[in-house]
C-alpha cells in the first residue's frame, strides 16, 4: 500500500489540484493563497510547494501535509476514499480489497495520524522545556545560540530541550493519557516514564540534557532526533527514535517559503539550519538509509524526484567523510549533482556549513560557494584525468561512459564532447560516443512509445538510472475506430469514430470527432464530459494525440457520398446509385427521398434475367 501511495504523490500535481479549490498565486516557486480552512480574507496564510508536494497553512490553521491530508480535510472524507478519488485521478490501479483489509488500512493510518499528533505534542513540550526550565536548561539553550542562530529560527525550526526524565510522560498524562500506550511502543517514552534520550543511560552520557531536533512534514513532527549538551569522555553524541532514521528538512522559512530550485544535502540539522538562515532549503541526512533496499528506497525516490526540479548539492563535511557520501549520494541519484566543499580553515581537518556560518559567511557567500560548485560528473572526469595507472584511467573512463550514459540527450551530447577534448584522457570524441551508446538502450529493447497499461493510455518514459516509468495520459483507453470521408460533389470533409473505456472496462460512448478538430484534443471533454480525465503536465495533449494515432489498429475506411453519378476513387473510375457504389463495399451513398430510388445492387444479381429484359428493350434476337 505504501508503494501505491507514493506512485499517487508522484504522478499528481499538488498545484493543480488545489488549485480547483483555491485561487493561488505564484511566488518564486511555490504557490501562495488564502486558506480555504479558515477565515483568511487579506494575507494569504496558505503555501503550496509544488517540488515536494505539501502544502502548509501559516495562519490560524497551523497545519500542513501532502495531496491525501488537504483532499481529506477539503472533502470531510477518510483516507481510503481519498485514496481512491486521487488513484482514479491519477491513473494508478487500486488492487480489489476486502472489507477487512480495507478496515485495517484506515487503522493504520489513523494511527500514523495520531504518532504524528503525539510527536507534534512532545516537540511542543520539548521546546517550552528548552525555553522556561531556567538553569537546567541553560546549557542546552546555550549550545542551541552557539550555532550562530537567531532565536526566532530556533523557535521556528521548534529546537527543545529534553533532560532523560519522566516530563513528557507527565505532560502526555495529562493532556491525553490514551496516548501513553502509542508514546511507548514508539519508543518515546521508555517503560520506566524516561523520555528516549535516557537510552543507553543517556542521563549519565549527557548530564546537562539533549538537544531535541523535531524533524517535520507539513507542519507536523514526524520524527525525533538528539544531540547531547554536554558529552562524557566515550559516550555516544546523538538519539534518535527506534527505526530508520529519518531526514531532517529545512525547506521553508519563518512564514515563507525558501526557493525551491536549489536543494543542498548536509549532513546535520545546525547544517541545515545553517543553509536556511542564508535562504536556502537544505536536507539534513542525520544517518538516515539512502538507497535501493526497504529502508532506503524512500528517501532516494524523493531525491530523485527532487533532482528532476532542482539543482541539488552534495555539502556534507569537508573530509574524507564527506567526500565518500557525495560520491555514494550522486552515483544513487544524479550524476549532475553538485559537490560542495565547506571552506576549511587552515590546519583544520574539517569543516561543514555550520562552521561557516560561525565564522560569519553570509547569505551571498553561500549563493558563491553553490555556483561555483562543480557537478559529480565533472569531478570524475577531473579525477580520471589525473590518473597516472593506464589500468586506473582505461576503468575510469568505463565508470564516466556509464555515468554519460544515465543522461538526457542534450546532456550527453555536451558531456560527449567535453570527454573528448578533455587533455589527459586520451580518449577521441568518437570513440567516447561509441563507449556510451553501447550503453543506451537498444529500440528492439526501448518497446513501443505508447502502451496501454492497466486499461490507461501511457507515454512509456525512462528515468535518471535508464528504468521504464510508463507516463499516464489518459485515464482510460481511446482508439479511432473508423475514418469516414463525407463527398457532396463538391468538398469533402473527413471525420473518425473514436471509441473509448474506462479502466474497469465500462465502455464511453462511440462518438464523431471532424479531423481538423482532433489535433486540438478539446474534443475529450466536450464530448465525453468529465468522464474524460487527461493527465495534467506538459507536452500531454500532443502526446496523447500521436498516442492514439499509434494505437489505433485495423481502422475501418468508409466514404459517404451524397450525390448520384460517375466518381473517381484510387484512380478507377466507380459509379455511384442510392444503393452504393457499384463493385465496392466500403462506400454509403445517402441521397434525398426523392434520388433514393435510382439504386443499383453492388454486384449483378439475376443476370439472365436482366440481359433479356435488354434485349427486348432493345428489339434484338
Amino acid at each position: 500500500m505504501d508503494s501505491v501511495i507514493e506512485e499517487i504523490k508522484g504522478r499528481i500535481d499538488i498545484v493543480d489540484l488545489v488549485a480547483e479549490t483555491v485561487k493561488l498565486k505564484r511566488s518564486g516557486h511555490s504557490f501562495t493563497g488564502l486558506c480555504p480552512f479558515h477565515s483568511n480574507t487579506k494575507s494569504p496564510a496558505f503555501v503550496v510547494w509544488a517540488e515536494t508536494g505539501t502544502w502548509k497553512c501559516f495562519g490560524a490553521c497551523n497545519t500542513g501535509g501532502d495531496v491525501f491530508s488537504f483532499v481529506m480535510k477539503r472533502d470531510g472524507i477518510e483516507f481510503r476514499e481519498a485514496l481512491e478519488r486521487l488513484a482514479q485521478r491519477t491513473g494508478v490501479e487500486l488492487r480489489q480489497v476486502s472489507p477487512e483489509e480495507r478496515e485495517r488500512i484506515q487503522s493504520e493510518r489513523k494511527r500514523q495520524d495520531a504518532i504524528e499528533g503525539l510527536l507534534t505534542r512532545a516537540a511542543e513540550c520539548f521546546l517550552r522545556q528548552l525555553w522556561d526550565k531556567g538553569e537546567r536548561a541553560a546549557k542546552g539553550l546555550a549550545l542551541a545560540r552557539s550555532r550562530a542562530l537567531s532565536d526566532e529560527q530556533l523557535n521556528a525550526a521548534r529546537w527543545g530541550w529534553a533532560g532523560s526524565d519522566c516530563a513528557l510522560f507527565e505532560a502526555i498524562k495529562r493532556a491525553d493519557a490514551n496516548l501513553l500506550p502509542i508514546a511507548r511502543e514508539i519508543g518515546l517514552v521508555r517503560a520506566d516514564g524516561r523520555d528516549f534520550t535516557a537510552n543507553a543511560e543517556g542521563d549519565k552520557v549527557s548530564p546537562d540534557g539533549w538537544l531535541i531536533y523535531p524533524h517535520t512534514r507539513g507542519g507536523r513532527c514526524v520524527y525525533l532526533s538528539a544531540r547531547a549538551v554536554s558529552q562524557v569522555e566515550g559516550g555516544d553524541k546523538s538519539r534518535n527514535l527506534p527505526g530508520p532514521r529519518q531526514v531532517y528538512r529545512a525547506d521553508s522559512n519563518i512564514g515563507e517559503v525558501l526557493p525551491a530550485d536549489k536543494l543542498v544535502l548536509v549532513e546535520g540539522p545546525a547544517d541545515a539550519e545553517s543553509c536556511r538562515a542564508w535562504g536556502v532549503a537544505a536536507w539534513a541526512m542525520c544517518g538516515a538509509p539512502v538507497g535501493e533496499d526497504e529502508n532506503g528506497k524512500p528517501t532516494l525516490e524523493a531525491l530523485r524526484k527532487r533532482a528532476e526540479h532542482s539543482t541539488l548539492y552534495a555539502a556534507m563535511s569537508n573530509d574524507e567523510a564527506g567526500k565518500h557520501f557525495a560520491d555514494k549520494i550522486s552515483e544513487l541519484v544524479s550524476p549532475l549533482m553538485r559537490v560542495v566543499l565547506w571552506p576549511r580553515p587552515e590546519g583544520a581537518k574539517k569543516s561543514d556549513a555550520n562552521d561557516w556560518l560561525k565564522r560569519g559567511a553570509t547569505a551571498e557567500q553561500a549563493a558563491q560557494l553553490l555556483d561555483e560548485s562543480s557537478t559529480y560528473l565533472d569531478c570524475q572526469i577531473e579525477r580520471t584525468a589525473r590518473m597516472r595507472d593506464v589500468k586506473a584511467r582505461a576503468e575510469g573512463i568505463e565508470h564516466l561512459a556509464d555515468l554519460v550514459a544515465r543522461l538526457d540527450e542534450t546532456e550527453r551530447s555536451i558531456f560527449i564532447g567535453v570527454i573528448g577534448e578533455r587533455k589527459g584522457l586520451d580518449i577521441s570524441r568518437r570513440e567516447f560516443e561509441r563507449m556510451v551508446a553501447e550503453r543506451l538502450p537498444r529500440p528492439d529493447e526501448i518497446g513501443p512509445q505508447y502502451q496501454v497499461i492497466r486499461g490507461r493510455v501511457c507515454h512509456m518514459t525512462f528515468d535518471r538510472l535508464g528504468e521504464r516509468a510508463p507516463r499516464p495520459l489518459f485515464q482510460g483507453s481511446i482508439q479511432i475506430v473508423g475514418d469516414v470521408v463525407e463527398d457532396d460533389g463538391e468538398d469533402q470533409v473527413r471525420r473518425f469514430e473514436i471509441a473509448g473505456a474506462l479502466p474497469d472496462g465500462k465502455e464511453l460512448p462511440h462518438i464523431e470527432v471532424d479531423a481538423d478538430e482532433f489535433a486540438q484534443m478539446n474534443w475529450l471533454l466536450s464530448k465525453w464530459g468529465t468522464q474524460a480525465i487527461m493527465t495534467a503536465g506538459n507536452s500531454v495533449k500532443e502526446h496523447l494525440r500521436a498516442a492514439i494515432l499509434t494505437l489505433s489498429k485495423d481502422v475501418r475506411t468508409r466514404y459517404d457520398y451524397s450525390h448520384l453519378g460517375w466518381r473517381e476513387m484510387d484512380s478507377r473510375k466507380i459509379y455511384l446509385s442510392a444503393a452504393g457504389a457499384v463493385g465496392l463495399e466500403n462506400v454509403r451513398v445517402q441521397v434525398g427521398h426523392d434520388m433514393s430510388f435510382y439504386r443499383m445492387p453492388s454486384k449483378p444479381q439475376n443476370v439472365t434475367e436482366a440481359v433479356k429484359a435488354s434485349l427486348r428493350f432493345l428489339n434484338v434476337g
